[in-house]
């Protein structure tokens, strides 16, 4: 399955929100300030696009590989439903759509944070979100703004 590190992003002031698009990658999405576009050390086929204001990291990940949507999200869920990854709020895992396409959710405990995960396919692969904030606060509204912006654009593969 997916196992993707934690960020540590530094702080920057909130700026004007703009939408960004990465027709490259299939999707448009608004932010407080452009993502920094990397590919991902540890995952092949992986670009990162991560995010820094001030109520924490964001980061989508763009994981191009050609994979049975509904088998992979399936997979996940059983392997986060087995009880093995610590911290996990089991309530929290919940099947979703996002603009018409299978997506998958969930939030977890880490030390002093919470951690959420969002899985969406798409144009042939997956996007995954990842955002974390202290464990004493809710979702910030931010996160919630950028999930909410996200779309896919037409596929070009």
């Amino acid at each position: 399955m997916f196992c993707f590190s934690a960020i540590a992003l530094g702080q920057q002031p909130s700026g004007v929100w703009k939408e960004y698009v990465y027709n490259s990658d299939g999707f448009a999405v608004t932010v407080p300030s452009a993502p920094t576009r990397h590919p991902d050390r540890q995952i092949p086929s992986t670009t990162n696009y991560d995010v820094s204001f001030e109520e924490g990291p964001f980061r989508i990940a763009v994981v191009d590989q050609n994979r049975a949507c509904g088998a992979t999200l399936s997979e996940l869920k059983a392997s986060l439903l087995s009880g093995k990854q610590p911290g996990l709020d089991m309530s929290s895992v919940k099947e979703i759509t996002v603009a018409d396409h299978s997506a998958m959710e969930f939030r977890h405990r880490v030390a002093n944070e919470t951690r959420y995960e969002r899985y969406v396919c798409g144009n042939g692969g997956f996007y995954f979100f990842y955002a974390k904030w202290p464990i004493n606060q809710s979702m910030p509204a931010s996160v919630n703004r950028i999930l909410s912006s996200f779309r896919l654009l037409p596929s070009t593969k």
